[in-house]
C-alpha cells in the first residue's frame, strides 16, 4: 500500500471513529439532560402531591377537632348532622363516620347502623392517635367490592376518595401516597399505583433508578406523609427522541471534526519525520547548512561561524528547526541529524579552520548524542578527517538540555577533556541558574535577548544578570559570556 493510500485509509478511520465516539457522547450528553429534565419534572410533581397529601390530612384534623368539640352525644341525630355538615365541605372524603374501639357506628352517609361495623387491625399506627386503614371495603357502595382507605383520627373517621388525587395525573407519570412512621421506619400506601418501595428508601430522599424507571420521592414537613413519584425510562427515551438525534448528530459532526484535525496532525507530524529520515538516509540536497558569522566587538572580526541546519519537505516548504528537530529527538535518530551537521560542516569551513586555527566552528548537539561513547568517536573521526584541532569546534546545548546536570556532567567532562568547547545556548529561557555551570565545564554561556537588551538601561534584570555573570568568574562579551582566560 502506497504511502497517500496509507494516509488516506489512516485520516478516514480517525475521523471515523471520531464521529462514533462523537455521536456516542453526543446521544449521552443529550440523554443526561433529558434525564435531569425527567427527575426534575418527577420532583416538580411529588412536590404538588405532597401539598395536596397535606391538604387532605389537615382536613381530617380539622374535622376530628370540629367533632370532638361539638357537644352533641356520639352517634345522635346531631352528631351525624355534624359528621354530614363536614363531609359536604370536605374536598377528597367520601364519607366521616364516628368509630369506637376500631368499629363504624355511624357516619355521614349511612347514618346510624344497626350493628357496629368492625374494622380490622390499622395497617399503620402513627403517633397522635392516628390510625390507618386500607383495602377496606366500603358499606356505602352499590356492589360489594369496592374498597378504599380510611383515616381515623381518635373516634373520628374519614373515607378517602378514590378519586381524591384524580385531578393531578399526568400521562406516563405514575404516583403512590404512603403514611409513613419515621420513628419505627414503617409506611402504608393510602393512594395511588401499587409501586413497589420499601420505608427504608422513603425517608432517604435519593433519587433511585431500578427496572428501567426512575423513582422521585418527598416527605411532608408537617405530616407523617410521602409521596413517590415514577416515570419509565423507555418514555422519557421515546419523548426526547428528536432531542437525541439531534445531540447525536451535533456530536458526530464535532467528532468527526476533532477526529479529522488529529488525523491530518498526526500524518502531519508523522510524515514529515518520514521524509526527515529518508531524506537523511539518501543525503538528500534539502537539507542544508547555512553558517551565521560570529563577530568580536572589540576588533569587529570573524573569529567563527555556528552552522545551521535547513530543511525543506517534498513540498519545498520549509520546516522550521523547531518543528523537525524534535521530531528527529522522538523518532530516535537525532544522532543521524548530529552526524550529517558535523561531516558537512567541517567539511565547508575545513580550508578556513586549518588556514586560521584561532577561528571556531559552533554545531548543536542533543541529549541523546551524549549518551555512551557516540559523541566522542564522532567528533573524533571528523575533527581528524578535516584536519582541525579538537580546540576549534564548539558543541552547543540549549538551556533545556541541561535540565538533569547528573546526567550530562560525566559525557561533557570527558568531551572538554579532549579539548572541545562547551557553550549553553539560549540561557535565561529555562528554569536553570549559572549555580550550575561549574559542574558542566561549560565554557560560555548564549544570553537569551532579553538580557542583552537589558545591558545599558534601567531595567530590572540588568543588574540581576550582571551580578550572576561576575559570581560565576565569568566574563562579558557581545551575544555572550565566556570564561577568564577563555
Amino acid at each position: 500500500m502506497s504511502f497517500l493510500n496509507r494516509a488516506t485509509t489512516t485520516v478516514i478511520l480517525i475521523a471515523s471513529a471520531g464521529a462514533a465516539v462523537g455521536a456516542f457522547a453526543g446521544l449521552g450528553f443529550g440523554r443526561a439532560i433529558l434525564f435531569h429534565t425527567a427527575t426534575a419534572l418527577l420532583s416538580e410533581y411529588a412536590q404538588v402531591l405532597t401539598a395536596r397529601a397535606d391538604d387532605l390530612a389537615l382536613q381530617v384534623d380539622t374535622i376530628s377537632e370540629h367533632v370532638q368539640a361539638s357537644p352533641a352525644s356520639f352517634c345522635s341525630a346531631q352528631d351525624i348532622a355534624l359528621l354530614q355538615t363536614e363531609t359536604f365541605r370536605a374536598d377528597g372524603l367520601k364519607d366521616v363516620g364516628r368509630t369506637n374501639n376500631g368499629k363504624l357506628y355511624c357516619s355521614a352517609f349511612l347514618g346510624q347502623l344497626v350493628e357496629p361495623f368492625p374494622h380490622r387491625g390499622p395497617a399503620l399506627r402513627l403517633p397522635g392517635d392516628l390510625n390507618i386503614y386500607t383495602n377496606v371495603p366500603i358499606l356505602m357502595a352499590a356492589v360489594g367490592h369496592n374498597r378504599a382507605t380510611i383515616l381515623e383520627k381518635g373516634t373520628t373517621d374519614a373515607v378517602l376518595s378514590p378519586n381524591a388525587f384524580a385531578r393531578w395525573d399526568r400521562p406516563y407519570a405514575h404516583y403512590a401516597i404512603f403514611a409513613f412512621d419515621r420513628s419505627g421506619n414503617h409506611s402504608a400506601r393510602i393512594a395511588g399505583s401499587d409501586l413497589s418501595v420499601t420505608s427504608k428508601w422513603l425517608g432517604s430522599g435519593e433519587l433511585r433508578v431500578e427496572n428501567g424507571l426512575i423513582f422521585q420521592n418527598q416527605c411532608s414537613t408537617s405530616h407523617p406523609l410521602c409521596v413517590v413519584t415514577t416515570e419509565p425510562l423507555a418514555v422519557v427515551w421515546s419523548r426526547g427522541r428528536i432531542a437525541q438525534e439531534a445531540y447525536a448528530g451535533l456530536g458526530s459532526i464535532a467528532g468527526f471534526g476533532v477526529g479529522l484535525a488529529l488525523a491530518l496532525l498526526h500524518l502531519r507530524r508523522g510524515s514529515l519525520a518520514h521524509q526527515l529520515r529518508r531524506d537523511l538516509q539518501k543525503d538528500s540536497p534539502s537539507l542544508s547548512l547555512v553558517y551565521q558569522p560570529i563577530l568580536e566587538i572589540q576588533s569587529n572580526q570573524c573569529v567563527g561561524a555556528e552552522a545551521l541546519l535547513r530543511w525543506s519537505d517534498n513540498h519545498g516548504a520549509a520546516v522550521p528547526p523547531d518543528i523537525f528537530i524534535p521530531l528527529a529527538e522522538a523518532g530516535c535518530f537525532i544522532r543521524e541529524v548530529t552526524e550529517r551537521v558535523v561531516r558537512d560542516a567541517t567539511r565547508d569551513l575545513g580550508d578556513l579552520l586549518r588556514s586560521d586555527r584561532r577561528k571556531t566552528l559552533s554545531v548543536n548537539i542533543s541529549v541523546a548524542d551524549l549518551e555512551g561513547e557516540f559523541l566522542a568517536n564522532l567528533l573524533h573521526r571528523y575533527v581528524v578527517q578535516a584536519d582541525i584541532q579538537p580546540r576549534q569546534l564548539v558543541l552547543e546545548l540549549t538551556e533545556r538540555c541541561t535540565a538533569d546536570v547528573k546526567l550530562l556532567t560525566d559525557s561533557l567532562k570527558q568531551v572538554s577533556q579532549a579539548g572541545y568547547k562547551i557553550h549553553i545556548d539560549d540561557f535565561g529561557i529555562g528554569y536553570s541558574s549559572l549555580s550550575y555551570l561549574d559542574q558542566l565545564s561549560v565554557n560560555a554561556i548564549k544570553i537569551d535577548r532579553i538580557f542583552t537588551k537589558s545591558i545599558g538601561t534601567q531595567a530590572m534584570i540588568a543588574p540581576i544578570f550582571a551580578a550572576d555573570v561576575s559570581s560565576c568568574g565569568i566574563t562579558r562579551d557581545a551575544g555572550s559570556c565566556r570564561r577568564r582566560g577563555d
